[in-house]
């Protein structure tokens, strides 16, 4: 009866997490988790192996179809931000076993508050586009760069972005959270790529680093029934995928100023149902 009760859950919310990934990068950790953990009495790394590999499946996923469609502009780049994380998140992976149990709970009950945060951010960035595209209306249309000055400063710049690629990598270990929004968010902000750049560069990084979690839970490192894991994949894969070309196709087709209030209204959902889901669950 509860695994019934899973696929009638499962199947709408796996289209939204697909579409969530593809346009801002959002992990299923924030959804996924905490259903399986408190809603359907799942061990927490079982719980937190299904949220793995959902994020590697979106990873891969809109791997190939924003490399199909051009989007990814730096191969190399978002190489040396995967090896980078992948290091720190086996690291974290080793701590995660005793720490994970205790203290899961609170990077659970305060992530929808950051994802609420970063919605402002776009609604922001959605403005000032809107606005600088409408003052640009009669005049001549040209691609605004800002340039670096000193060499020095454009490495400073990639030691930061490597820095906090190492800490995303490090807490996805750690705790299982995909990082794709952490990415997209150091692409966009600090490597200043447009935002669908930014999201594709960022699922790029999701998917080599997620899936080389998932690997790590997979091959005995950590304790796993894998004969009752499988049934819930089965369900969670298909629909994710989805959602992926759904949300990957949106991200497309939507303008590059409205994509930002697209996004910024998928997050304030999402953060929504992050911080509330708790409760419903235990109610």
């Amino acid at each position: 009866m509860n695994f019934i009760v899973f696929v009638l859950c499962f199947i709408p919310l796996g289209l939204v997490i697909g579409l969530s990934a593809a346009t801002v990068g959002m992990s299923a950790w924030t959804s996924v988790f905490p259903l399986l953990w408190i809603g359907f009495s799942l061990d927490i790394y079982e719980a937190l192996f299904v949220s793995v590999v959902v994020d590697a499946t979106s990873g891969i996923t809109l791997l190939i179809f924003y490399s199909l469609q051009r989007k990814i502009v730096s191969y190399i780049e978002c190489l040396i931000f995967s090896l980078v994380a992948v290091a720190f998140a086996f690291l974290g992976a080793y701590f995660s076993h005793s720490i994970l149990s205790q203290y899961g709970y609170i990077a659970k009950r305060g992530m929808g508050y950051l994802i609420l945060l970063i919605a402002v951010g776009f609604i922001r960035r959605g403005y000032v586009a809107w606005k600088a595209t409408s003052i640009a209306n009669s005049q001549d249309k040209r691609e605004v760069t800002v340039p670096l000055v000193f060499v020095g400063v454009q490495r400073l710049v990639y030691l930061c972005a490597s820095c906090l690629g190492a800490l995303s990598g490090f807490m996805s270990g750690l705790v299982g959270f995909g990082s794709g929004l952490n990415f997209t968010v150091i692409f966009l902000l600090l490597l200043k790529k447009e935002l669908i750049n930014a999201t594709a560069h960022g699922t790029f990084v999701m998917g080599i680093l997620m899936t080389s979690i998932a690997w790590f839970y997979g091959a005995g490192f950590i304790p796993l029934n894998l004969s009752l894991i499988w049934k819930y994949l089965a369900v969670a894969i298909p629909s994710t995928i989805v959602g992926n070309v759904i949300g990957a196709t949106i991200m497309i087709k939507v303008s590059k100023v409205y994509i930002n209030f697209v996004v910024a209204l998928l997050l304030f959902i999402i953060g929504l149902y992050a911080i509330i889901q708790p409760y419903l669950l235990k109610a």
